[in-house]
């Protein structure tokens, strides 16, 4: 017994000095970074790009006293809409068939629980009482709430948002993260668990430690499934998920991270955002890859959640414990004695099924990219790339992606043009199916 101990301590000894040699070789990045909605100076658990009517931009999760749903109206005026003093959000989804937002609120007391929140009306109503909601997503299969931890945890579906049922393969298990890919694929995250669907059943992949969030990177040909995983221990990692045909094979550890906590995407790598000061981090989705600490000053120690804002690309924006931040390498606009080839960037019809014209004209002649994206800011088409001469020019998108020419789902999608990585002009585009 003592022999084996002594080889234990061997063993995370030289886990310890390889993290620590790891750390000192890490790069740094620089990117520009931007303070956004200044005045929503607290902590975001939540947040998700808004098409709803009178809402700017961003509609947010605040956790805590005077917490709720907050966003900016359509004259850009703060509004925070709360359930009682003490009773936060925790996460937040959209439901634009009915024009509302789907709510999990409460962190350990008896009004914990699923609300709606009525955006015409500002009104909430309980759907159900739940202790220590988790989180509440909507994917293409529905909407998912989870609530409780351990034995006391669950996870329910809903296809229209009213009408709930339990998901049994996790009664008594409390899920922190469920993700749907491209193709379908439902992947559930439950201790340290990682779980997927395979024709109504679940089948399951230990991961050597606790699993926080779990993020689906669209790839050519392929979905790519990373899980952050961490509770402060000398194990916390992230990994690819390895899959094939409905099974969990194994996993590919990108790198150790300390406390990683949520997971997204920026220019083909993966973001990094990590709990307790411990980092935020751009690394390749490579096994064993070096990451780069994004550096600039920030005045934040936590990252809670990620997002893209869609009028500015390449970018991701970052929720925080002191606010919301936006982080890109591109200069947004021109700078000075800087030229603007572009005139115009239009698509008609808009909306569109499945086919959409668009139009752009250049007032020289430049080298530009137009392409698609999709609102995680993934590529989903690149319609054009090369030397274009000055003029009106017509490209049209068929509403298919460009890995394997399948029909993309509907909702909203961006055209950009850019040159040289600088972005020209964008265009929302809503494909309605």
């Amino acid at each position: 017994m003592f022999k084996d101990n002594r080889l234990l301590f061997y063993k995370y000894v030289i886990m310890l000095l390889f993290v620590l040699v790891a750390a000192a070789v890490w790069g740094q990045v620089e990117l520009e970074n931007e303070r956004l909605f200044r005045d929503l100076d607290r902590p975001v658990y939540d947040m998700f790009y808004s098409e709803l009517p009178g809402i700017d931009t961003f509609v947010f999760a605040l956790p805590g006293l005077d917490g709720g749903i907050a966003y900016y109206n359509s004259e850009y005026e703060l509004e925070i809409y709360s359930l009682v003093v003490n009773l936060g959000a925790v996460s937040i989804a959209a439901d634009e068939a009915n024009q509302r937002i789907l709510g999990a609120f409460g962190r350990n007391t008896y009004s914990d629980g699923l609300y709606e929140f009525d955006v015409s009306s500002h009104e909430f109503s309980l759907i159900y009482w739940y202790m220590n909601p988790q989180f509440i997503k909507k994917l293409d299969a529905g909407f998912y709430f989870s609530y409780g931890y351990g034995e006391n945890g669950s996870l329910r579906f809903s296809e229209d948002g009213d009408n709930w049922t339990t998901v049994t393969a996790f009664y008594g298990l409390g899920v922190v993260d469920i993700e749907e890919t491209n193709e379908g694929a439902l992947f559930a995250a439950s201790g340290n668990l990682i779980c997927l669907e395979n024709e109504g059943n679940w089948g399951s992949y230990e991961v050597p430690v606790m699993i926080n969030d779990i993020y689906v990177k669209a790839c050519p040909g392929v979905d790519e499934v990373y899980i952050a995983c961490g509770d402060g221990t000398d194990s916390d990692a992230v990994y690819r998920v390895e899959y094939a045909e409905g099974e969990i094979s194994g996993l590919t550890m990108i790198n150790w991270f300390t406390e990683p906590y949520r997971l997204y995407e920026y220019e083909g790598q993966l973001v990094v955002g990590c709990l307790n000061d411990n980092g935020l981090f751009l690394v390749e989705t490579e096994e064993m890859s070096e990451p780069e600490e994004i550096i600039s000053g920030f005045d934040f120690t936590e990252v809670y959640c990620f997002d893209w804002f869609p009028s500015y690309m390449p970018n991701f924006v970052a929720g925080t414990d002191t606010g919301v931040y936006m982080f890109t390498n591109s200069v947004i606009g021109t700078a000075e004695n800087d030229c603007q080839p572009v005139i115009s960037l239009t698509n008609y019809p808009n909306p569109f099924n499945p086919e959409t014209r668009i139009e752009f004209e250049l007032e020289e002649d430049v080298e530009v990219e137009l392409a698609v994206y999709n609102l995680k800011g993934q590529l989903v088409k690149r319609l054009l790339q090369g030397e274009i001469s000055a003029g009106r020019h017509i490209e049209d998108w068929d509403g298919r992606n460009g890995h394997d020419g399948q029909s993309v789902g509907s909702g909203i999608y961006y055209c950009r043009l850019t040159t040289g990585g600088r972005l020209l002009a964008a265009k929302k585009m809503l494909l309605l199916q």
